[in-house]
């Protein structure tokens, strides 16, 4: 447990630190026209690795990089953020999926989030799709090749890549009019800069909207007959791999989760009642499952471990509540915390219902694919959509964390990982079930939204904390 815990610290201080690093890619548009090459210096895989995600490289020997400076600066690492849209790409038409039928096209500008520009597609659902790239800026053509990447599974029929600047200036006007065709095309002025939202709404013949947080999509030029519209968002697949990066595993999805709710449930009431009976702090759970070890409240309500599959990383139970017994399996290492993400998407399906159009435990980004302890791991365990918005958890079974660092990496990785719509919500132990629905009413004022294992086997209060904080968001949140 001593070098788990030296593990964990040092994983944080990574992360921190490839943060910082990061955040000069954010440097000023001035910066940007010189198109700097951003390289670090380790030789530690776990800082390689990290910064692979930002699309940062590195070199391991300094000497050797010197002696071959022209050469590309370090070693171009396998990983979602490293490759911009090619140059080849532009101007081209791309088949998409053609689910869309009815729309008419769409003209929108992608910004270094691109949640904007998804939530913009999604709810236009156009025919055709043109999206606007900076091409002074780096990061938004690795969002651009994102986009690209995942072309064929966009319910438009196609799209196309034009590039612009950040002032909207768009390269080969001409030709962009031309190619525009007998189509009517919509332009969403509310994703990427308002210079260029200003230059979009220049463009001849074409019908105005924006994103509206109270209302949907809707027309500037007030008509009832057109708009306003909901939101549609995009599919939680769709969403993560263009904002977090390529994906290497969806996790496990909706319907499996559905399957297995009776099972799920008797796991987390199990888990509330024993959370509710211990010391805050106590750990509730065997340092390590194997065959025997057990979670017991009293006699009718237990859990007891029946075996794991290493090779598998599958654990079964068999789990009682208030005497009705049912065995099952959950996807989990058996000396790590990740068994309980399970019952908590089940204990959430349970309350959202309906709400819940999709969802998926253990989504899994390129870069986070190894078993190993010594990588790193996302803070996002699960996430749904509750009405069409996406709800990211990060699940802790244990009470040994640093709540102040735990709640900056959840915030932060469920921004990088699916935008900045995404709502990021704590579940933990470690609160006197007295207080936790105070304490969770309390968060709703901050983020992220703390929710205690107590109350997981209350659906209704669950319901509630979530349309909350959703609808606070809604008040003080601006697509």
């Amino acid at each position: 447990r001593d070098s788990n815990a030296q593990i964990e610290s040092e994983n944080h201080r990574l992360k921190q630190e490839c943060r910082r690093v990061a955040a000069l890619l954010e440097s000023p548009h001035h910066i940007q026209q010189l198109r700097p090459i951003l390289t670090i210096w380790s030789n530690d895989p776990l800082i390689q690795k990290r910064a692979a995600t930002y699309g940062i490289k590195s070199v391991a020997n300094v000497t050797d990089w010197e002696q071959n400076l022209n050469q590309p600066p370090g070693q171009q690492l396998p990983g979602p953020n490293d490759q911009e849209l090619p140059e080849d790409k532009l101007k081209k038409t791309y088949q998409c999926k053609g689910d869309w039928q009815q729309g008419t096209g769409l003209i929108v500008a992608l910004g270094a989030d691109p949640s904007a520009t998804l939530l913009a597609l999604y709810s236009h659902t156009p025919q055709h799709a043109i999206i606007l790239v900076d091409w002074q800026t780096p990061w938004v053509r690795v969002m651009a090749n994102r986009l690209y990447l995942i072309r064929h599974n966009l319910k438009c029929q196609s799209i196309m890549f034009w590039p612009t600047d950040m002032q909207g200036n768009i390269r080969d006007a001409n030709d962009f009019l031309q190619n525009l065709g007998e189509t009517h095309w919509q332009v969403n002025i509310s994703p990427g800069t308002k210079a260029q939202a200003w230059n979009l709404s220049k463009l001849p013949g074409v019908s105005l909207w924006s994103l509206h947080q109270n209302q949907g999509i809707r027309p500037l030029i007030p008509d009832p007959s057109l708009g306003p519209r909901p939101f549609v968002f995009p599919e939680i697949a769709i969403q993560a791999a263009c904002v977090g990066g390529r994906l290497v595993s969806e996790g496990i999805r909706l319907p499996e989760i559905r399957t297995k709710k009776d099972f799920l449930s008797n796991l987390i009431n199990v888990v509330a009642k024993k959370v509710r009976r211990s010391r805050p702090g106590s750990r509730f759970w065997p340092p390590r499952w194997n065959a025997g070890k057990e979670i017991r409240v009293d006699n009718n309500n237990y859990i007891t471990c029946l075996d794991v599959y290493p090779s598998t990383e599958k654990i079964r139970f068999k789990a009682c509540n208030n005497g009705n017994e049912l065995e099952g399996m959950v996807t989990s290492f058996a000396d790590f915390g990740h068994w309980l993400e399970e019952p908590v998407a089940g204990a959430f399906l349970a309350a959202g219902g309906n709400s819940i159009s999709d969802l998926t435990v253990g989504i899994r980004w390129a870069w986070l694919h190894h078993t190993s302890a010594r990588y790193f791991r996302s803070e996002i365990d699960i996430v749904f959509q509750w009405q069409g918005q996406y709800i990211a958890i990060s699940c802790k079974s244990t009470d040994s964390h640093n709540w102040e660092t735990v709640r900056a990496e959840i915030v932060a990785e469920a921004r990088a990982q699916l935008g900045r719509f995404a709502l990021p919500v704590l579940v933990r132990p470690g609160i006197e079930h007295n207080n936790a629905i105070p304490w969770a009413e309390a968060s709703l004022e901050f983020e992220p939204l703390e929710i205690n294992l107590s109350l997981l086997n209350q659906p209704g209060t669950l319901k509630d904390l979530i349309n909350t904080a959703l609808t606070r968001r809604q008040a003080t949140a601006s697509p």
